[in-house]
């Protein structure tokens, strides 16, 4: 456990929440990563920390890693049953409950700029899916902080070329790229991303459809032995915040607006770190022997958006209840349109990033 310190931010005095008597709250978040993961060490334990600080103390955070608290698919249930004030929610472990966000998660072949990915998903989720909204209400949370992964790779034990190369290989991949790389005849597996390290040491994985970054995050040093750099996606729509509706309710108003303006530092963080580890993992994977391929025009162009992508998620998305998927790939892709234009103007710098998400997004929530 990891105990937040106290001090003063700018982002408190900007929004006037000094002077104001409250009584102390200590938050419980719930993770299933490790402290050295992007999401805890760069995003959100510097997010809780500034909050605790901004407060004088009256809202810090205690993070629980590693399912120390809830398992990994445990934690929306545990939010709502209050358990948990908070936690980092993978949609794709949750179907059931919140199927239009699965949806979203699943439009892992939209776009190619992570930062623009993780605008227009925060955008799109937020203010034009009531669908996706109200799922994570009935299930006693709201979602903060949506993100995207930066682009994924195959990282295997065996070298991956071609589609022929693919052909059998057991790929632990995640949602709707299971249904993409099984019709390219690869065996995929939802095995969860903590285990990927031991499922490839015991011979029960050949890949992981995983970004660069989780080479290190997940520990998959000294067990990959190959890499292919292909047109595989990203995937999007995890939540760094699922914040428990009761809690939300009982925070002084001043409280809620420094955290959903703190949660747009958090997800500029989170995109930060996750493309520095990216290219440090892979430095670090090829300065150890990691062999690189790029992916041949075969895989290259089996593996391009298509109409068929179309018809997978319409698929996955009738198994899961969402009827009216169409309109949310409108959605989704009309905001990537937009954030692409923010993002050419923003770049990857914190502050503006976190500020076009504040005006954009987090500043029309209450």
């Amino acid at each position: 456990m990891h105990n937040i310190a106290k001090t003063v931010t700018a982002a408190a005095l900007a929004i006037g929440l000094l002077g104001q008597p409250v009584l102390a709250k200590e938050l419980r978040y719930a993770a299933f990563v490790g402290t050295q993961h992007p999401s805890l060490s760069a995003s959100l334990e510097p997010m809780f920390e500034r909050i605790s600080k901004a407060t004088d103390g009256d809202l810090s955070w205690t993070v629980y890693p590693l399912g120390q608290l809830l398992g990994a698919r445990a934690i929306l249930g545990g939010i709502e049953d209050g358990v948990a004030d908070g936690g980092m929610v993978v949609p794709h472990w949750y179907p059931s409950d919140i199927p239009s966000v699965v949806n979203f998660a699943n439009m892992a072949m939209y776009g190619t700029d992570p930062f623009a990915i993780a605008g227009a998903v925060n955008e799109a989720m937020l203010l034009n899916c009531p669908d996706c909204v109200k799922e994570y209400a009935d299930s006693g949370a709201r979602i903060l902080g949506a993100y995207s992964t930066t682009p994924f790779v195959l990282q295997c034990t065996t070298p991956v070329s071609s589609l022929e190369d693919l052909k059998g290989l057991r790929v632990k991949t995640t949602g709707i790229m299971g249904p993409r790389l099984e019709r390219l005849n690869a065996i995929p597996s939802n095995i969860p991303s903590p285990e990927m390290a031991e499922g490839l040491q015991r011979n029960q994985l050949d890949c992981v459809l995983a970004s660069m970054d989780w080479y290190a995050s997940y520990g998959l040093q000294g067990i990959v032995t190959n890499v292919t750099e292909a047109p595989l996606g990203t995937v999007r729509g995890m939540s760094l915040m699922a914040f428990s509706t009761e809690t939300w309710e009982d925070l002084e108003p001043g409280h809620k607006q420094l955290l959903l303006k703190e949660i747009t530092y958090g997800v500029a963080d989170m995109m930060i770190a996750q493309k520095e580890l990216a290219e440090k993992s892979r430095s670090d994977a090829s300065a150890s022997g990691v062999e690189f391929h790029q992916g041949d025009d075969t895989l290259v162009a089996a593996l391009a958006p298509s109409d068929v992508d179309k018809e997978l998620i319409a698929d996955y998305a009738a198994n899961i209840g969402v009827d009216n998927y169409a309109e949310q790939i409108d959605a989704f892709n009309a905001a990537l349109s937009k954030w692409e234009g923010i993002v050419a103007k923003t770049g990857h710098d914190r502050e503006a990033f976190a500020q076009a998400l504040w005006d954009e997004v987090y500043s029309k929530l209450d």
